[in-house]
């Protein structure tokens, strides 16, 4: 169920930890700010069913890309007309986890609108509701016009040494990688699909088309999660992205994905990525892509089937 609502402000909420398998940056200070209610969604195993191959410690987990592509989509709406240039300072705060006879409410906020360096920044939150009120997502979404890029992210061309094929816990909606083309501990080259149209197993709650294309996103933390278990020994998830700007409109076909890292330690990573049209010019740029690296992490991959038995 979805609903579109009308302005209304709303207080703000005072973000909480994430779980681990949902891994959290900092809080944020809080500004006074006159959120306005845009959105509301109700969210199950039995709605959105692609949740289903989405499954950590036996619950499902709205994954960072999906929550993007639904904040892209919300800004949009509330500013018609405009184009979306891209995503700033998007930040997991609390990871949204369902059991699978669970329903999570959530509902989306703008902030207004403010006009930096001649482009359009929406600031929005993901929040959901129950016996208590939680922020999840807080990000800034870029309005304006569209400029072509170059490619900058390096190719790497070394083919991986060892099984990649278990690494990842997703399941067969999420299954985009189609091909590793190099792997080494400085990134991973791979090419990849795009979201299938709305509707066929993912939700597009305001459009008929998608904005920054779900599946493009998540194959890049997927490649991550390979290029980590080959570098560090360790899974890893998504928090955050400083940057992502979008340069064409989606493609569903197979893609050259690069992801170069700018840095990495024994417990986080940052990278830059890119996904090339078939021209070979970037559809998609991101920097600091940034995720947290966990051993534990690989208990939580393997139970990934949905239980009855999973609870809060």
């Amino acid at each position: 169920i979805s609903t579109f609502v009308g302005p209304e402000p709303e207080k703000q909420n005072t973000p909480e930890p994430a779980p681990s398998i949902a891994p959290a940056l900092q809080p944020i200070t809080i500004e006074e700010t006159q959120w306005e209610l845009q959105l509301q969604l109700e969210i199950s195993c039995e709605s959105d069913p692609s949740l289903k191959d989405h499954v950590l410690q036996g619950r499902a987990v709205i994954p960072a890309a999906v929550l993007i592509e639904w904040c892209a989509q919300v800004a949009a709406h509330r500013n018609p007309g405009l184009d979306i240039l891209g995503v700033e300072n998007f930040r997991i705060l609390k990871g949204i986890v369902i059991g699978a006879k669970e329903i999570a409410h959530l509902s989306f906020f703008c902030a207004p609108p403010e006009r930096r360096d001649g482009l359009l920044y929406v600031p929005v939150e993901v929040r959901s509701t129950g016996p208590e009120t939680r922020l999840h997502v807080r990000t800034e979404i870029l309005l304006g016009d569209r400029q072509p890029a170059t490619s900058r992210v390096q190719r790497f061309t070394t083919a991986p040494s060892h099984d990649y094929s278990q690494t990842l816990f997703h399941g067969d909606s999420f299954r985009c990688i189609s091909k590793v083309i190099g792997l080494n501990n400085d990134g991973i080259t791979f090419t990849a699909t795009g979201t299938p149209p709305p509707g066929i197993g993912f939700r597009s709650p305001l459009l008929p088309f998608w904005l920054v294309d779900p599946l493009r996103l998540d194959a890049i933390f997927q490649g991550l999660i390979i290029w980590s278990d080959k570098a560090v020994g360790a899974p890893c998830l998504p928090c955050s992205i400083s940057s992502l700007r979008i340069h064409g409109n989606a493609r569903v076909g197979e893609l050259e994905t690069r992801v170069e890292l700018e840095r990495f330690g024994p417990s986080s990573a940052s990278a830059s990525a890119e996904v090339l049209n078939e021209q070979g010019e970037p559809l998609l740029t991101i920097s600091g892509a940034e995720v947290v690296i966990d051993a534990a992490l690989k208990v939580a991959f393997q139970q990934h089937e949905l239980t009855e038995e999973a609870q809060t």
